[in-house]
């Protein structure tokens, strides 16, 4: 019988043999939720929460905590299950993250006694394992419990803190933050050794990938995303398919003013070191002010850097005429431009420039663009995460400020 005091009420139940896990290291008095519940997008992530009386004084306030019958509850570690078939690549980028966590240039700032990272510690898992990882819990082969079967498992410290939901929540001092946080991972990171030019994949593939699909887009004018979008018109006419033609229309349109710039880029390019993979705003940890976390480095691999800057400064900086953002272009550059001073200031040593930054940004945001089209000709609109449309919506806005510099 499972010893989780509070099943899971959207999705399965953690199968018996983690739950066994969790019980040895924290007692029979804890319960988990879908991280969905707390405001944390990815499905296959649990949040184990403790009695807030089981913490020690050292640790975070209790205000907030959810209340249950019998205790007040405190998130206190990450459950997450990837496929096995991401093991070996989870083993190095555990290394990566066990080696980062002891970097003092990534503490926070005000923890009181006890130093902590920016970046969330891994756990080992209780029973010892014949995996050379203690921090991953590995099942391969057919397994009695189904629920384990071909999967991974990692045990994260939780970070009390919350994502910034839309760009329109980012102001100037969590920017700030961010980039010197960033700025300082990057420079840490390029010493990483003995694993600093090593990858779990066979090269820094991310430039390729982006000058194939932006040079296959311009060559097809994407008929793919188009005959998408046609599709969907037929079946679920509307705001939402009106918005992905809008957008697709301005992808088509400056597609080939980016490829000669990004095959240039693509051609110089020099420095490549283990990075974040997918730094952007919903994946750094706000408790007010305060950064508190930089989480899910499940993308971190050998990268060439200007991918995370992109990726977090064009997921912060509102397009021209969004919301709070001015009617010119001048308050966006300044942002730009206060973000990158940032960030060099942390990593002075660092080979990107602000144009290149900016470039990818152009480029990403006109393919992420892509891939929420090929999501939506995909999988029906209503099994879509519920961020989904503000994400189009922003991406659209990106694309329409990109049309008029």
């Amino acid at each position: 019988m499972s010893t989780n005091p509070n099943p899971l009420r959207d999705g399965p139940i953690l199968p018996d043999q983690i739950c066994r896990q969790i019980d040895r290291l924290c007692g029979r008095s804890w319960r988990a939720r879908p991280a969905s519940e707390l405001a944390f997008s990815e499905s296959s992530v649990w949040c184990i929460e403790l009695p807030a009386d089981s913490f020690s004084s050292g640790f975070e306030s209790t205000k907030g905590l959810a209340t249950g019958s019998e205790h007040l509850w405190r998130p206190a570690f990450a459950i997450k299950r990837s496929p096995s078939e991401s093991a070996d690549k989870l083993r190095s980028i555990h290394r990566y993250l066990q080696w980062l966590t002891r970097q003092p240039g990534l503490d926070l700032v005000s923890v009181g006694p006890i130093r902590r990272s920016i970046v969330p510690r891994l756990i080992a898992w209780p029973i010892p394992s014949s995996d050379q990882t203690p921090t991953l819990l590995v099942v391969a082969a057919p397994h009695r419990d189904a629920a384990l079967e071909g999967s991974c498992w990692e045990w994260i410290e939780w970070r009390d803190g919350q994502p910034l939901p839309s760009i329109d929540d980012v102001n100037a001092n969590q920017l700030t933050a961010v980039a010197r946080t960033l700025g300082t991972l990057h420079r840490v990171s390029r010493e990483w050794s003995p694993y600093s030019n090593q990858s779990p994949s066979s090269g820094d593939h991310r430039f390729q990938q982006r000058v194939d699909r932006l040079k296959l887009g311009i060559q097809t004018r994407f008929r793919l995303q188009q005959e998408a979008i046609e599709s969907l018109t037929r079946t679920t006419p509307g705001a939402l398919c009106e918005l992905l033609g809008r957008g697709l229309s301005l992808a088509i349109e400056q597609a080939p003013l980016l490829e000669s710039p990004l095959m240039e880029l693509h051609r110089q390019n020099k420095d490549s070191h283990w990075c974040h993979g997918d730094a952007w705003r919903g994946n750094w940890l706000f408790r007010g002010r305060e950064l508190v976390g930089l989480i899910d480095f499940a993308q971190a691999d050998v990268y060439w850097p200007g991918f995370d800057v992109a990726r977090a400064f064009g997921s912060m900086i509102a397009p021209r005429g969004r919301g709070k953002s001015s009617s010119n272009s001048d308050s966006q550059s300044t942002k730009w431009e206060e973000a990158w001073d940032s960030y060099r200031h942390a990593h002075p040593n660092s080979e990107l420039n602000l144009d290149e930054i900016r470039l990818m940004h152009r480029v990403s945001t006109l393919l992420s663009l892509v891939n929420y089209i090929d999501q939506a000709g995909r999988a029906p609109l209503d099994s879509l995460p519920t961020a989904w449309l503000g994400r189009v919506d922003e991406i659209t806005e990106h694309l329409e400020a990109m049309a008029i510099e």
